[in-house]
């Protein structure tokens, strides 16, 4: 009796098996028939675009990178070396610290997101950079990052605490504030790739992903206020950066991101992608 027990159980188990293989089966896109050229298409779709470092990279990787220890390491710059200083200034705070108060056009990458990638897509090898950070740890974690992708030119640094010059902010809103404050007249831009975009987004968003946002920024006016969003507030802050620099006249960083927009129970969309009108 038990052996048969033991059996009508086996092949229940195997009978509930059978079904979650099929209707994963039936699922799996991988186990659709297609073409070479639909298969190609398929895997191909919302990649994000590569960073403008890797072709460097790989050009540098044949010839052999300087020793870490053999390049020049970056000097303590004064405010007014900063303010004048022939380069990017790259804070790699916090968005919140950065956002409360920074120098004029420095740009946001903050070490706690892809810092690599960002400062690799958004800095060409050989430009001079200039840190400003909130700490020294922060300045030599930076100094050794960047040179892991190949951007050698950190020329000098300066704390923050050690800034004395005029200084720009962008206010962080929450996400509750920012549906309240964003207007018609407004502009709404989600800075993530067109994939996370059409999957959720907050509604009233156009879609001009952070890779292409210097390359599309005619399709934005300087003149109207400029809300932008991501999925946490990280790439968002640098989309910011990037509008101060372009002269955008009042850009605001939606902190907490799309995550903190669709917790809170906001109003979302889950259309394709639509671009910002020119």
């Amino acid at each position: 009796a038990f052996r048969d027990l033991d059996l009508r159980r086996f092949e229940q188990e195997l009978e509930v098996c059978w079904e979650v293989y099929n209707a994963a089966w039936e699922r799996n896109w991988g186990f659709v028939p297609m073409s070479k050229e639909e298969f190609v298409k398929l895997v191909s779709s919302d990649q994000p675009q590569v960073p403008a470092y890797f072709p460097k990279s790989a050009e540098r990787n044949l010839e052999g990178p300087a020793a870490f220890e053999d390049l020049p390491e970056p000097v303590q710059l004064s405010t007014d070396e900063i303010r004048n200083f022939d380069g990017v200034v790259l804070d790699v705070r916090p968005e919140s610290e950065y956002g409360a108060s920074h120098i004029p056009n420095a740009v946001n990458i903050g070490l706690r997101g892809k810092f690599a990638t960002w400062a690799g897509t958004f800095i060409n090898i050989g430009t001079p950079v200039a840190v400003a950070a909130a700490t020294t740890e922060q300045v030599d974690e930076t100094f050794m990052r960047l040179a892991r992708v190949g951007i050698e030119t950190v020329k000098g640094y300066i704390l923050m605490s050690d800034y004395s010059g005029e200084t720009a902010s962008v206010e962080q809103l929450d996400v509750a504030d920012a549906a309240k404050q964003i207007s018609d007249d407004a502009q709404f831009v989600d800075v993530r790739q067109p994939g996370e975009f059409s999957s959720g987004h907050a509604a009233g968003t156009a879609n001009l992903p952070l890779n292409a946002l210097d390359r599309e920024i005619e399709k934005l006016d300087p003149t109207k206020p400029t809300f932008v969003i991501c999925q946490t507030g990280y790439r968002s802050s640098l989309g910011t950066s990037l509008l101060e620099n372009a002269g955008f006249d009042k850009v605001f960083n939606v902190a907490g991101g799309t995550s903190a927009w669709i917790d809170r129970g906001l109003p979302t969309e889950t259309s394709a992608a639509s671009c910002a009108a020119s």
